[in-house]
């Protein structure tokens, strides 16, 4: 799916890709092409994304999602290239990694947002990731949290 310069919005409960999927977006500047997800993504299978800003809607209704923007799940793996992920008004992490053999391998990603009561990422249950020149800020809890063997 090529993804041109603009706005696009993923209404509750979100989207859960469980086919091999690449996303293309703005691979010099993620901030022109943005997700705004109410829900989350669940990744259950291999893909590739570049390019893309996720984050929360920017309204004022004082309803914040409680889930998390993408959990990489069930041998899920997703790598990906300068893409930007924004939990930034929700109560969830900002991106989970767990279960055997998900993860994947991220360069120039930026994770932010994480709740105080949760982390930017999260890995447990035997998850993997690489991570390169990556950003991991402006989280509220934990940057990073990492359990059961991950």
């Amino acid at each position: 799916i090529e993804l041109g310069d603009g706005h696009y919005w993923v209404q509750y409960p979100g989207l859960v890709v469980d086919i091999p999927l690449r996303i293309i977006g703005d691979e010099v500047d993620p901030s022109h092409v943005v997700v705004e997800l109410s829900g989350d993504i669940l990744w259950k299978n291999c893909g590739w994304m570049e390019g893309v800003t996720i984050r929360r809607p920017r309204i004022a209704t004082g309803i914040a999602s409680k889930s998390d923007i993408l959990r990489i799940e069930s041998g899920g793996r997703l790598d990906l290239f300068h893409c930007i992920f924004d939990n930034h008004g929700s109560f969830g992490n900002t991106v989970s990694m767990i279960g055997n053999n998900s993860g994947g391998r991220w360069k120039k990603a930026s994770i932010s947002g994480g709740d105080k009561s949760k982390s930017g990422l999260l890995l447990d249950d035997n998850a993997f990731a690489e991570f390169t020149d990556c950003e991991i800020r402006d989280n509220a809890g934990v940057g990073v949290t990492c359990r059961g063997a991950a």
